[in-house]
């Protein structure tokens, strides 16, 4: 089993080195929730003992590093790897783990796992049909772009996890200078829910998300 170093981790997920080791003990990685939101997954090598610190969450999880179903990296993380390269040669050997790009089926399946949710849980949190939010699950639909922002709110996702998952289904970003979307990036770093963002979406006479696959 691989593990990394608390400067490849800083390197790697684009924060300091100074807080992956303020959380964590002898330079070895833990999960904590507080941090799961922003793609930063911390290891430990021996102990699933929990560092005392009065900033991190309790529940913790071990992790591989060379498992891509479950180690989600920050782009900007791998920009710094590549940065840093020697030569491309050596980005690809040292971090092809990394280069994985899951289908969107496999990164929402991933998610309710990360989120300990069974995806009927989030289906449930939306207007899509059951069948058709188990399609998508299973890779056998494709969504739309408002079928991903739907599904993007039964995961109670904020901004950069919604951004996230459309980037991953194939769709533009949210986008600020868009009014519909600006509604939608408001409502999803307040965490307003499904049913209250349509009606904003409604009362300003712009397209409510109808789930159109």
């Amino acid at each position: 089993m691989n593990y990394i170093t608390a400067r490849d981790a800083a390197v790697l997920w684009d924060v300091s080195e100074r807080r992956v080791k303020k959380l964590c003990e002898d330079g070895a990685f833990l999960m904590f929730n507080d941090l799961v939101g922003r793609g930063l997954f911390l290891l430990r090598r021996k102990s699933r003992k929990i560092c005392e610190n009065k900033d991190a969450e309790r529940e913790v999880i071990l992790l591989k590093t060379n498992d891509t179903n479950t180690v989600p990296v920050r782009t900007s993380g791998l920009l710094n790897l590549i940065f840093k390269a020697v030569s491309p040669k050596q980005f690809f050997e040292k971090n092809e783990a990394y280069l994985h790009v899951p289908t969107f089926s496999e990164y929402i399946t991933n998610l309710c796992k990360e989120r300990g949710e069974a995806p009927e849980h989030i289906i449930k949190r939306t207007p899509l049909e059951r069948s058709f939010g188990h399609q998508l699950f299973t890779g056998r639909r494709n969504p739309s772009r408002d079928t991903v922002l739907m599904l993007a709110f039964g995961f109670e996702a904020d901004l950069d996890t919604a951004q996230e998952l459309l980037k991953i289904a194939g769709f533009n970003a949210l986008y600020p200078r868009g009014k519909r979307d600006a509604i939608l990036i408001y409502c999803l770093h307040h965490h307003i829910n499904l049913m209250e963002a349509q009606i904003m979406l409604h009362d300003l006479n712009l397209p409510i998300l109808g789930g159109m696959r």
